[in-house]
C-alpha cells in the first residue's frame, strides 16, 4: 500500500479542514516547503498539495510558494494517464 502525505495550503498556510469547512480549519504552519521538508525526512517519496485556495474560490496562492524540488512530467503523462482510463485527466 502506498500513502502519500498530504499538505493542504490556505492563505499561504498549511492547515487541515475539519469536515471539509473552511471556516474550521487548524493551522499547522506557515512554511510548505518546511512541512514538505518534513515528510521526505519521514520518508515519504510523494506529496499530495492541495490549493485550497483555487478549490474555494477559484484563485490560487501558489504562485507564490517555492517548490522544495524540482518536478519534471515525463513527456507521455497524458498517455500514462489514458492508460489509467477515463476518470483519469491531466
Amino acid at each position: 500500500m502506498l500513502l502519500y502525505p498530504a499538505i493542504d495550503l490556505m492563505d499561504g498556510q498549511v492547515v487541515r479542514l475539519e469536515r471539509g469547512l473552511a471556516a474550521k480549519k487548524t493551522i499547522y504552519g506557515t512554511d510548505p516547503v518546511a512541512m514538505a521538508k518534513k515528510w521526505e525526512a519521514a520518508g515519504a517519496d510523494w506529496i499530495h498539495l492541495v490549493d485550497l485556495d483555487a478549490a474555494f474560490e477559484g484563485k490560487t496562492s501558489m504562485s507564490s510558494a517555492p517548490s522544495p524540488r524540482p518536478f519534471p512530467f515525463p513527456a507521455n503523462l497524458e498517455e500514462e494517464c489514458a492508460m489509467l482510463g477515463p476518470s483519469v485527466q491531466v
